[in-house]
């Protein structure tokens, strides 16, 4: 099991996951069998500070989304560690039983990508932002009541909107809800997994926006699962690159964008449209079909895809290793010719400047 370190910084850690794991079976013949198994996660270390964003890209069917359910134990890990801390209470996720996990419920939540498939169509806004109030034990109604008026004006949503049902709002709104139930308890963290990718693109800013003010105020760390780069530019302070189940490249923002030191990384890049129609594309065209996590190939998984592929890339895996970037912050990538390679970024401003 690895355990790393991946930037160097005086915030305290929130998250911290150790070699994470998750392995689903394949099951077939007469007698329903696993004869094998989809490394969904494989071996995945990384943390997350207080008050910053930590955003995780990829492909779908990375293991991106998997990994969040799995920090929140929607999912059970097959190994590994994950460590939710707040203030001096410290949680071992995979360990919890359901009255732990419940109550760690108080320092981590999640919001889901879907909005109106996340609320229940039969509960009004007060139910269901009441909710987690009541399940840790908020008993009396008029506190719960001042409490959920209170997130709607954080979340800027009128208080009148108290007795609506979900079909009356639009999707950003009801994305607005969706945070404001999350934030009920005061978490510490919040995993959030394609929050904007079911909305406009107008919308999308707005719940961006309101996502960074929110962090501001309150202090809240976040993992971000997106597929979206540009969304990623805007709202996180680093970035940690995954490709089938495993961890390719981990910096800050600015750095990977600017110069990313996986080939992966350098390819993901390239397929960020340019505003300008005018400007010729130079998309990097991978070749060849993402890795089955069921079989992977030996050695470097990307390697049947990557055009700077050696002879050593076929044989051996790369170690997630930190290296010399040209950032402040470390860089960890898990290519053996990092420091060789010369790879083309693409220039954005800090999130500070957006």
């Amino acid at each position: 099991m690895t355990d790393i370190a991946v930037t160097q910084t005086e915030q305290p850690v929130v998250l911290r996951v150790k070699g994470l794991k998750k392995y689903f079976p394949v099951r077939s013949g007469f007698f329903n069998r696993s004869r094998k198994w989809i490394k969904a996660v494989d071996n995945v270390s990384f943390e997350v500070y207080a008050g910053e964003t930590l955003a995780l890209v990829g492909e779908s069917g990375c293991g991106k989304t998997t990994t969040g359910r799995l920090i929140l134990r929607a999912h059970m890990p097959t190994d590994g560690e994950i460590e939710i801390h707040d203030g001096d209470q410290v949680w071992m996720m995979q360990a919890l039983n359901h009255k732990d996990l419940q109550k760690s419920r108080r320092s981590a939540q999640m919001i889901f990508q879907d909005p109106f498939m996340s609320l229940s169509p039969r509960m009004t806004v007060l139910e269901i932002i009441s909710e987690p109030l009541i399940l840790n034990g908020m008993s009396d109604r008029n506190q719960r009541e001042k409490r959920v008026r209170e997130l709607l004006t954080l979340v800027g949503l009128p208080q009148m909107y108290l007795n609506r049902y979900p079909h009356a709002f639009s999707g950003g709104q009801r994305q607005r809800i969706s945070i404001a139930r999350a934030l009920a308890l005061n978490p510490r963290l919040i995993v959030a997994d394609e929050p904007v990718s079911a909305l406009d693109v107008s919308i999308q800013a707005q719940i961006l926006n309101l996502l960074k003010d929110l962090q501001q105020a309150l202090g809240i760390s976040y993992l971000f699962i997106s597929h979206d780069l540009r969304v990623v530019a805007h709202i996180s302070d680093r970035v940690a690159v995954m490709y089938v189940g495993k961890i390719a490249e981990i910096g800050a923002t600015y750095d990977i964008f600017s110069r990313p030191m996986h080939p992966y990384t350098e390819a993901l890049l390239s397929a960020i449209p340019e505003p300008d129609p005018h400007l010729e594309s130079d998309e990097i065209i991978l070749e060849g079909e993402v890795a089955d996590p069921s079989d992977p190939p030996s050695g470097c998984l990307f390697h049947p895809r990557c055009r700077y592929a050696q002879d050593v890339c076929k044989t051996d895996v790369p170690e997630l290793r930190q290296v010399a970037g040209d950032g402040q912050q470390p860089r960890w990538v898990a290519c053996h010719f990092a420091e060789d390679l010369q790879l083309r970024g693409t220039q954005i401003q800090s999130r500070e400047e957006l």
